[in-house]
């Protein structure tokens, strides 16, 4: 199955972005909340982070982009950074259809969908300690073109694991592509 997606997302696909804009880089900053991830019977309680991430992104390919990012907890006890993949998801659920579809279903502002992952190097205080660790986060975006069709905004849902733990994070900023 993952073999599949993976041959899904790698052949040319059009979407909003990656069509309709001759764009090469994007960048996002993000505000971000983040959640542990409870298994079984837990019963300890754990405390709501805030983070603010700043991503940069290099498209290569008409729907791929190679991105850069970097992320600071707003308590200053983690900070990342690492290099990931963005795969735009057009026509995912009707959402960032081509121009056609969008001017056919009346919408003026285009969306667009996109998945990603990336991973890095994290600097977590542990006790007045600088422990560093590796990361992964992979998640889905959704970008709601504005009107002058450069800016955007994003919002995020991803999965965050660090140091054997996860984390649920979800996020809402503004964009730029250039």
């Amino acid at each position: 199955m993952n073999l599949l997606i993976m041959l899904v997302l790698l052949v040319g696909v059009s979407s909003y972005a990656a069509t309709k804009k001759k764009t090469i880089v994007s960048v996002n900053s993000i505000y971000n909340s983040i959640q542990d991830i409870k298994l079984g019977n837990s019963t300890t309680s754990s405390q709501e982070q805030f983070s603010l991430s700043v991503e940069l992104g290099f498209r290569f390919f008409r729907t791929h982009q190679l991105i850069i990012a970097s992320t600071q907890t707003t308590d200053n006890l983690r900070s990342d950074i690492g290099l990931g993949l963005r795969f735009d998801l057009p026509g995912f659920f009707y959402i960032g259809s081509t121009a056609k579809d969008l001017q056919l279903q009346k919408k003026s502002y285009p969306v667009n969908t996109s998945g990603y992952f990336h991973t890095g190097i994290s600097d977590v205080n542990e006790s007045g300690v600088i422990v560093k660790a590796g990361y992964t986060q992979w998640g889905f975006t959704m970008d709601i073109f504005l009107f002058n069709k450069i800016t955007y905004l994003t919002t995020n849902a991803s999965v965050y694991s660090v140091q054997g733990n996860s984390y649920f994070v979800s996020g809402v900023g503004l964009g730029a592509e250039f």
